[in-house]
């Protein structure tokens, strides 16, 4: 057993697992392959109904579930007596995301188009800050791992996103336009700094396995998954609802079973039960995800059917809320927040063992 033990710590490659090796492979690693399976499944209209409409309620229903999960942790006692303790905390965790609706409301009265250009803008760097944060989350410090610089890290997935986002704008938008010659050269210089950046972090990693460190296959694998997260959303359709399908999907599974897992372990112990409003709490998140889910689209149905001419008006709302959710999910998972370091960070990572 020792020389096991031993074995180990001296292996080249490591697999410390986030969740579970089962759970990061499929719902962290593989929901891409996932994602892309089920456009290319829905655009084959298994159903009665035309591909982009299918695609169009996959877009909303996953969004709105996984916003879902954001919302829950309002109904966390603890969470809840946190977040208003202050009027600045109040101001940032109830009055700021109304305003934002409101504001979306008011714009896309007049021209939802700017909403939803917005909404895009923000809705890349969302994405890329959930991989970034994920990938922080696998890292084992002092276990003598091989890890990049934080900020290295970062940049390498930031600029990926970019890179790919800047490609999508240009053929979904600007391809055969006057502009496009001149956007294609900033591409290029962004698809520069790209390489630069993932070979700086393949650089430092390797100097740090020659120095005796190990390599975290999982972390590694994810990295990689990150870089290439927005490909489908450069490549796979002309239309801007289905090309950002694919990376959104993947985004919205990592982030259910982030919350899923989070609930399964935080309230398992009873004294944590008593901090929601249900003794079962597996059961309550997924109804309250859902009730959530029937809250938007039972009224985005009603627009459709009754008041197309004001649909205008729902699309802003709906962008709005995504928003909302962004800006809040920018506070719940701050763990530079000592108070959201403690009560939500133990529930995911895992104690390492000590030697």
């Amino acid at each position: 057993m020792q020389d096991t033990a031993a074995w180990r710590e001296k292996a080249l490659l490591q697999y410390p697992w986030l969740l579970g090796w089962k759970t990061d492979v499929l719902f962290l690693l593989l929901p891409n392959l996932f994602a892309f399976a089920l456009y290319m499944a829905l655009i084959s209209r298994p159903f009665a109904l035309d591909s982009l409409t299918q695609l169009i309620i996959l877009l909303y229903a996953g969004n709105v579930f996984h916003q879902g999960a954001t919302w829950f942790h309002y109904v966390d006692k603890r969470n809840y007596q946190y977040y208003f303790a202050t009027t600045e905390r109040t101001i940032k965790y109830a009055v700021i995301p109304p305003l934002i609706l409101l504001l979306s409301l008011v714009v896309g009265y007049f021209y939802w188009q700017i909403v939803f250009v917005v909404y895009m803008i923000w809705t890349v760097p969302h994405f890329v800050q959930q991989n970034v944060g994920i990938l922080l989350l696998y890292h084992n410090h002092g276990q003598n791992e091989a890890i990049v610089p934080r900020q290295l890290e970062a940049k390498s997935q930031q600029i990926a996103g970019l890179f790919f986002s800047m490609l999508a704008v240009d053929r979904l938008f600007l391809h055969g336009t006057a502009i496009a010659p001149f956007f294609m050269a900033l591409i290029a210089v962004v698809f520069c700094a790209l390489l630069v950046s993932v070979t700086a972090y393949l650089f430092q990693l390797l100097s740090q396995v020659k120095k005796g460190a190990y390599i975290n296959v999982p972390a590694l694998l994810f990295w990689l998954a990150s870089i290439m997260f927005f490909l489908p959303f450069a490549y796979v359709s002309k239309d801007p609802n289905i090309s950002i399908i694919i990376p959104s999907l993947l985004h919205w599974i990592q982030y259910i079973a982030l919350n899923y897992v989070l609930v399964k372990r935080k309230y398992a112990a009873e004294e944590r039960k008593a901090d929601l409003p249900s003794a079962k709490p597996m059961l309550f998140f997924l109804v309250f995800c859902s009730v959530i889910l029937c809250l938007q689209f039972g009224p985005w149905m009603a627009f459709n059917t009754y008041f197309a001419d004001k649909i205008n008006i729902w699309i802003s709302a709906f962008l709005g809320l995504g928003m909302v959710h962004y800006w809040i999910d920018g506070l719940i998972w701050k763990f530079r927040d000592p108070f959201i370091r403690s009560n939500t960070l133990p529930f995911i990572v895992r104690p390492k063992p000590t030697t």
